[in-house]
């Protein structure tokens, strides 16, 4: 534990594992920005999901007062370890209702105008659906509900021009609606219409630039950022010079300013701010770990990603790098290269881009990973990652043939991972024809290498858990019921273990397939001789999970193997 009031997220974690509330109190008192940090920038475990891992409850309660979320998972499967979903799934019945409980404080405290009903939850629904005139026939119903807020602490209006509604806005506007209500984060009805007149990889969403005009003439007040978006230039000069230091580049504080001109195209807004000193490789600032982590170069790599050509030749003009990486993103070659836009693909090679190993691996360029390798063996590693994604069987032998380490390494896991992972739902996909059957030949080059099928990732899960939860990226289905079958039988054929368990989940392989409703994958398991009762806990059985999940289909399989 640190001393002199100086801690980490560690030990604020360490307090929660073992359930130690003073310590805990303590902790947060003097660093209450440590309640939902990462345990590690390659560990999402938040202090919460210790607590409720260990069935702390009032560990529990202590953290949700302070702000804990309770609905972020851990990767790289977040939909069944957000903390709420562990004690819901578990059976911890006191910390399910301990959540809920200061949820709903939470949420009412955030907002004054918010009314726990049907009938606003309803209204609200209505709203994200888009049916306008369900939306108008409650609010005939129950007048008081025009400034009631979503349990986020959104109003009505807000809802309505973030989605882009601008009969219902105008509407709104007719009825008197409240345009000074802020969000919790701050954030005005304007604000949550040009947030969403363009996104990344969005086109222009015509109904949210209405309702930001319909609000701006309605009086509601512009925000930085809003001004940006909406290339209100005086704005911007006159802010500029009353707040300049949000304008001085330095290495520790940028936040994105240029990404937003960038976003919505607007090349008059970016000159602007270039000259009142933003750096042209400006940053979004990542918090979700303590050393924060940075995403570099993200104006031009969307501008590269997006067909930008003026707007990134600007950025190179004034001194954007070519080769900067974006966090978890590529670099702006990369960005070109998935969008085939060889137009930008010169331009960046002009001003000193370079054809990574990685963007090589990724886009099957085989003669320029040849070369990569030839050059520098010890790139093995990485170029075969990228070729297992890429879907390039020639890169993957070449790599192989390099790499000599032992069966059980670990290093070998990411590698196995990668043919399951992203292969189909990576945007360098869409331009490209994939013969899919090559990701499951891929994967069977890497074991008839002699790789153990039986590593294990960060927390104890093995090859065999993961596929069943992989299969779906941003929303997108990755693969079918019968890929995964094949990829699992292929593994099978390889010795994997099926009969051993996780840290997070504490379930088998065949656990894993139940709880994600897979039953092809669990018929192939149990086939195969996993054991229909193993599980760390009582909770984690496979006829468990597929009762709670009500898997009937599945339930009666699994008697037929008891």
């Amino acid at each position: 534990m640190a001393t002199n009031d100086i801690y980490k997220v560690a030990d604020l974690c360490e307090a929660a594992t073992v359930g130690k509330v003073e310590q805990i109190q303590q902790i947060l008192a003097a660093q209450p920005d440590l309640i939902n940090l990462h345990m590690a920038e390659n560990n999402e475990h938040r202090a919460i999901h210790y607590a409720v891992m260990n069935q702390h409850t009032d560990a529990v309660r202590v953290l949700m007062e302070a702000g804990a979320l309770h609905t972020s998972g851990i990767y790289p499967h977040r939909d069944a370890t957000a903390a709420f979903t562990m004690a819901q799934e578990r059976g911890y019945d006191d910390i399910v209702n301990i959540i809920h409980e200061e949820d709903e404080k939470r949420k009412l405290a955030a907002c004054k105008n918010i009314t726990i009903s049907e009938e606003n939850d309803a209204l609200f629904e209505a709203v994200q659906k888009e049916q306008d005139q369900e939306a108008l026939k409650i609010l005939n119903q129950n007048p008081d509900l025009l400034d009631a807020c979503h349990r986020n602490g959104g109003s009505v209006i807000y809802a309505a021009a973030s989605k882009g509604r601008y009969q219902l806005v105008q509407e709104l506007l007719k009825r008197g609606a409240d345009i000074t209500h802020l969000t919790p984060e701050g954030q005005s009805p304007l604000d949550g219409a040009v947030h969403n007149v363009r996104g990344r990889n969005r086109p222009l969403n015509e109904g949210c630039l209405i309702c930001a005009g319909m609000l701006l003439q309605a009086g509601c007040k512009l925000s930085l950022e809003s001004a940006i978006a909406l290339n209100e230039q005086d704005f911007v000069k006159q802010y500029a010079q009353d707040h300049p230091d949000r304008f001085q580049s330095n290495d520790s504080d940028r936040d994105g300013l240029l990404q937003i001109a960038v976003q919505n195209d607007n090349i008059d807004m970016l000159r602007l701010l270039l000259g009142l000193g933003l750096h042209p490789d400006d940053r979004h600032q990542l918090h979700n770990y303590e050393s924060k982590p940075y995403s570099w170069g993200q104006p031009l790599g969307h501008a590269a990603g997006n067909s930008q050509y003026d707007i990134a030749e600007l950025l190179l003009e004034r001194g954007a790098d070519p080769n900067a990486s974006m966090y978890a993103s590529g670099n702006p070659i990369a960005a070109a290269y998935n969008n085939q836009d060889e137009k930008m693909k010169g331009l960046l090679f002009r001003y000193g881009a370079n054809l990574d190993h990685t963007t090589a691996g990724l886009n099957a360029e085989t003669s320029a990973a040849a070369v990569a390798l030839q050059n520098n063996p010890s790139l093995a590693k990485d170029l075969l990652w990228a070729a297992g994604c890429g879907g390039d069987i020639n890169i993957v032998g070449m790599c192989l043939r390099q790499l000599d380490w032992k069966p059980d390494d670990s290093r070998w896991f990411s590698l196995l991972e990668q043919p399951l992972r992203l292969w189909r739902a990576n945007p360098h996909r869409k331009f490209r024809d994939f013969d899919r059957s090559v990701y499951p030949e891929i994967f069977r080059m890497i074991l008839d290498h002699g790789v153990s099928p039986n590593l294990f990732g960060r927390y104890g899960y093995r090859i065999a858990h993961d596929l069943a939860a992989c299969g779906v990226v941003w929303g997108e289905p990755i693969m079918t019921e019968k890929e995964r079958v094949t990829f699992a039988e292929i593994l099978c054929d390889h010795d994997a273990d099926l009969n051993v368990t996780d840290e997070l989940l504490l379930s088998s392989p065949l656990g894993w397939a139940v709880r994600w409703g897979k039953y092809d994958l669990a018929r192939l398991y149990l086939e195969r001789g996993a054991d229909p009762t193993l599980a760390g806990a009582e909770w984690a059985t496979p006829l468990a999970w597929a009762e709670k999940k009500d898997h009937a289909d599945i339930t009666d399989l699994i008697k037929k193997f008891l």
